[in-house]
């Protein structure tokens, strides 16, 4: 096997020691010994390589750095951060994503989601460039699954990972996607939810709908701090046929709280439950004998 060759190191002055490859200098030897195993090994950069990064990295997309180089693209952007280089906008390839904003279900439905659980914003800055998220975490994968279909079907690539608290965290990003959703009016949403209001209804729902089972009772509501959104939500529930009331409540931690309610009863709930089919939240539920709250 094998041994590297660590020179042995140089006592500089005070206790400090120098590193005869690269100059750098360490308070104790052992410090100096791991310094140069990295040297070793080729986990630091040379000179060579770090001119190489400051020539390609403007207008060269880190994945193909990373191809014609032996570092990983997350070792490039690490580097190109500390280096404090700036990336081209053009060659972040969020920017050339070009979803289909036309009127959809799915895109109905994706603006459901938004509205309730997920979210798509922009950050003002993140490392040395602008980020454009569209983002959900919940607990349910068939939920996580349902939005990441939608928004592969408008050309977008989402990817999704399980957190060690057991939270499904899917993110997406579009440059396009996120301006066409913050410059969205009210009016818009409203125009897109009546032309599709099962598909929007049913983005709502699974983000923020709960379903109430006692024996043989059921209840269906939907809640959130914006009234205006569940007067959208109302609104495409009445062109279905439904019909609904919206509560006030006070709540300690978010101050007023509003909640939907299907009317009707169980009768109602089944037929809303049959015609909108949720992805969660009551498909293919039984009854049970005791109270059961799902959402």
């Amino acid at each position: 096997m094998h041994e590297l060759m660590i020179p042995a190191p140089q006592s500089v002055g005070n206790k400090l020691y120098r590193c005869d490859i690269c100059g750098a200098t360490f308070q104790k030897s052992t410090s100096l010994g791991g310094h140069k195993l990295h040297h070793s090994t080729g986990d630091l950069w040379t000179a060579v390589e770090i001119e190489k990064l400051k020539r390609l990295h403007k207008k060269t997309p880190n994945s193909e750095i990373a191809s014609i180089s032996r570092r990983s693209k997350n070792a490039i952007e690490c580097k190109a951060l500390r280096m404090g280089l700036k990336k081209d906008p053009a060659c972040n390839h969020y920017n050339t994503i070009f979803p289909k904003l036309g009127s959809s279900p799915e895109l109905a439905y994706i603006v459901g989601v938004i509205l309730g659980d997920g979210c798509a914003w922009s950050s003002k800055k993140y490392h040395y460039r602008y980020r454009y998220l569209v983002e959900l975490r919940v607990k349910d994968l068939k939920f996580v699954e349902a939005f990441a279909d939608a928004l592969k079907k408008i050309g977008l690539n989402p990817n999704y990972r399980q957190d060690r608290h057991g939270y499904w965290h899917l993110q997406a990003q579009s440059k396009k996607f996120v301006e066409w959703f913050k410059g969205l009016v009210f009016e818009g949403i409203e125009n897109l939810a009546s032309l599709y209001p099962a598909d929007f209804i049913r983005g709502f729902y699974d983000s923020e709908g709960c379903l109430t089972i006692r024996k043989s009772h059921k209840r269906l509501s939907t809640g959130n701090t914006k009234r205006e959104k569940l007067k959208l939500v109302g609104k495409a529930l009445q062109k279905l046929g439904f019909n609904y009331s919206i509560d006030r409540w006070r709540n300690k931690l978010v101050g007023f709280y509003y909640e939907l309610k299907l009317q009707g009863g169980t009768q109602e709930v089944d037929r809303f439950i049959e015609y909108i089919a949720p992805t969660i939240k009551g498909r293919n539920i039984p009854l049970r004998e005791n109270a059961n709250v799902i959402g």
